[in-house]
């Protein structure tokens, strides 16, 4: 039994959580393209340990530096559930070898628990990247001895499991209602659009909480080990070490995860069965065909790939849900706008200083939910088994990139063009940044297009079993959404510099990205071509 659960296991991480499984060139550009992953990795965990430093070192100083471990664990967890409802649909219930495994002499308990078990592991990864910064930044403060070490590891390899129960049963309810429905892709993408919209609206209330941290630290911390008991318990265990709750902890989370697996078992293959019969259609209409534009028959297969896959469409249009959202926060109600921007920043800003740098606010707001938006980065992966007949096709591949990058810009465009109308209707600004907007408005979705095509072609992830492996998993979305933050909060800091002569700053970061974008299609159009030929299924 545990020989057939090691192979399994084997076999799904192989294929699924192969995140630097590269091409066999040479070596020295084999270990740059392993390099620079790592890189960013640690980069992103330079940035968690500063914000944890951050809310660190005002509590060490009134013996309170282990309420930034809740707070993080807290964050991590949340996280954790929201990332993952609807990474489950990927990971869970539209695995493209359910069939395959479906009709082998397996345990279905067998079947699930592997399932369940790749997506912990995917899990713990992504969670390692937030809470192993907030550790060091306690040692750092704290000098624990051994006791701390044993139980943060102890700690680190429970934390994604009940998050994870919590995500996988919404992702099950998810799946459960959209079944129901014709568009069950459809009815599923729009129950996670709202769920994370719903999320993003309560976040809101929070940022009270956060501006008086230190004030109200023991009142915070109160909050959340009776929220979440584990953290309790860790807690304890790392002041004082004590046998029975380092039990009552491991119990906590695994018996849970035992039920959840033995129930799961049972739910999970008749959803499956279910949406296997719903995605079954009947058709009477006789085959027509019509000669169409190349790049258009190219474009409209990208949104046909698009709109069928729900993962894809919740990961990329949150940015520009975002945008909308921020948008009308800067137009009807700016206390509330001022309120999100400092939960997230010492700077002090008053309404006066919004009216005042407006169309600056916008343009950086423009500029972070575009780098944000990342659809092309994993169009090329997204091709799968069909990538071969796409290459076999007598087509230049430069109209290939062109489609794919067409239709980037079809989404991304028209809705911050949209907000850039109801942001100029709003506040009357000068001629010249009237201009700066429009250019941002298709200067910035172009470049995260031109960018993400390029780093998939880099970085292609060809063979999957299932699409979030692409969309959330894969080297090259990883790249393309760490590159658009880092890139942001340069521009950001440059921009604050020097206020003074921002209509400098603005004309040279215009600059720039034309300059930039030229440069990426000169590169699609050699190097892209080059990566696209060599690259097979």
């Amino acid at each position: 039994m545990m020989k057939k659960i090691y192979s399994l296991i084997k076999a799904s991480l192989s294929e699924g959580m192969s995140l630097f499984k590269l091409k066999q060139i040479d070596k020295q550009s084999n270990i740059r393209k392993k390099l620079f992953p790592v890189f960013l990795f640690l980069i992103v965990m330079y940035g968690i340990g500063t914000y944890a430093y951050l809310i660190a070192k005002p509590l060490s100083k009134i013996g309170l530096t282990h309420i930034m471990l809740s707070m993080m664990i807290m964050f991590v967890s949340l996280y954790t559930i929201i990332e993952g409802f609807y990474k489950a649909q990927g990971m869970l219930f539209d695995c493209k070898d359910n069939d395959m495994l479906l009709s082998m002499p397996l345990n279905k308990k067998t079947i699930f628990f592997v399932r369940m078990f790749k997506f912990y592991l995917f899990q713990l990864m992504y969670d390692s990247l937030f809470i192993l910064p907030a550790f060091i930044i306690y040692a750092y403060f704290e000098s624990p001895g051994i006791n701390f070490y044993l139980m943060s590891l102890v700690m680190l390899i429970l934390l994604p499991i009940i998050p994870l129960i919590v995500a996988s049963f919404i992702g099950y309810i998810i799946k459960l209602i959209s079944v129901n429905f014709k568009k069950s892709k459809n009815v599923q993408t729009i129950i996670s659009m709202l769920l994370l919209i719903s999320i993003f609206y309560f976040s809101f209330n929070m940022e009270s909480l956060v501006n008086n941290i230190v004030n109200k630290a023991n009142v915070i911390n109160d909050v959340i080990t009776k929220i979440y008991y584990p953290i309790n318990l860790y807690l304890s265990l790392i002041n004082k070490f004590d046998v029975l709750k380092l039990l009552k902890l491991i119990l906590i989370n695994i018996v849970p995860f035992i039920i959840f697996i033995y129930l799961g078992s049972i739910y999970y293959f008749k959803i499956i069965f279910k949406s296997k019969k719903s995605d079954i259609k009947k058709s009477s209409r006789a085959l027509t065909f019509k000669r169409k534009n190349v790049i258009f028959s190219l474009t409209k297969k990208e949104m046909k790939t698009y709109f069928g896959i729900p993962v894809y469409i919740v990961n990329t249009l949150f940015g520009m849900v975002l945008t909308i959202i921020l948008t009308i926060l800067l137009c009807t109600n700016v206390d509330k706008f001022i309120s999100l921007l400092q939960s997230s920043s010492d700077i002090v800003i008053t309404p006066n200083l919004i009216n005042k740098y407006a169309p600056i606010f916008f343009m950086e707001m423009i500029l972070f939910t575009g780098f944000m938006t990342q659809i092309t980065c994993s169009s090329i992966s997204l091709e799968g088994k069909t990538f071969n007949i796409l290459k076999s096709f007598p087509l230049n591949e430069k109209k290939i990139f062109i489609s794919k990058v067409l239709f980037s810009l079809f989404l991304t465009i028209p809705i911050i063009l949209l907000c850039s109308l109801i942001f100029l209707i709003n506040y009357k600004v000068k001629s010249i940044y009237i201009i700066y907007i429009l250019l941002f408005s298709f200067l910035t979705p172009l470049f995260s297009a031109l960018l993400g095509l390029f780093i998939n072609l880099k970085y292609p992830k060809l063979k999957w079993n299932n699409e979030t492996e692409v969309v959330k998993q894969s080297t090259s979305t990883m790249i393309c959404t760490f590159t658009g933050m880092g890139l942001f909060f340069i521009s950001l800091f440059i921009t604050i510099k020097f206020i003074n002569n921002i209509n400098v700053v603005m004309l040279i970061q215009i600059i720039i990205l034309i300059i930039t974008n030229i440069i990426l299609w000169l590169l699609l159009s050699t190097v892209g071509v080059k990566e696209f030929r060599k690259l097979n299924y």
